[in-house]
């Protein structure tokens, strides 16, 4: 069969997400773990255009989960 990505922002949804997939005869293909993505911040103040247009201001880190599941008969 197929294989289905599972992607949710917290543990909790994707528990329950993964609880309800194993209701419908799914199993894992991987364990569940952490994505980590980094995402820089800029600040522009309405200016495009100049020197001074866009400043970068830092990093943002986000944490998502991610497991492979597939239907099992």
């Amino acid at each position: 069969m197929f294989k289905i990505p599972v992607r949710r922002g917290t543990m909790t949804e994707m528990l329950k997400a993964v609880r309800d997939l194993e209701k419908w005869g799914y199993d894992y293909i991987t364990p569940i773990k952490k994505v980590y993505r980094a995402e820089k911040i800029f600040y522009h103040d309405g200016k495009f255009k100049g020197k001074d247009k866009i400043r970068f201001t830092g990093m943002d880190d986000h944490v998502s989960y991610e497991c492979w599941m597939k239907k099992v008969n």
